[in-house]
């Protein structure tokens, strides 16, 4: 006797409900490895600090010995550079009431692999939090806002503070 078998497409609630589920399972292991993070690493704030100051340095170097690539006005007697680290910003108020607030990252559909976020992408998430956490330290939440595809001569930016400096 001849068996066959026969393969149906998941319909796309049930696999819009295994992505959400995917989804909502890689928050949760981003919560447990930033607790296990935070308890094995107590002094994180500081490495992350330094990371950023390791950047800063390594990008201060970048423009000294490649004028061509910065304003050309840097060099080690006067080695004084802008550094702007771009953030991902909620505008539409999905996430934080007006003004809104830095994302520190996402999980999207697009990150669903065979049913699930892979653990690659949920460390990418984590590292970019614990860098933007210390940053958001670092500058008391203070946020320069420029748009998108926007010079300095084409306008002036536009800055968002947090309420306990304005007051």
């Amino acid at each position: 006797m001849e068996s066959t078998t026969t393969q149906t497409r998941p319909t796309a609630s049930a696999s819009d409900e295994r992505t959400a589920a995917a989804l909502k399972a890689a928050r949760e292991r981003l919560g447990e490895l930033a607790d296990a993070y935070e308890k094995a690493e107590p002094d994180w704030l500081g490495h992350a600090l330094l990371d950023h100051f390791r950047l800063g340095l390594d990008n201060l170097r970048h423009f000294i010995e490649h004028p061509e690539e910065g304003e050309g006005r840097v060099s080690w007697d006067f080695s004084f550079v802008e550094l702007t680290y771009p953030v991902e910003w909620d505008f539409e108020g999905r996430i934080f009431p007006p003004p809104g607030g830095v994302v520190f990252g996402t999980f999207t559909a697009e990150d669903v692999v065979d049913g699930k976020v892979p653990d690659e992408k949920v460390l990418e998430v984590l590292y970019e939090t614990r860098k933007l956490e210390a940053l958001s330290l670092l500058t008391r939440r203070a946020v320069e806002w420029r748009e998108a595809g926007k010079t300095n001569a084409e306008g002036r930016p536009g800055y968002i503070l947090p309420r306990d400096l304005v007051a």
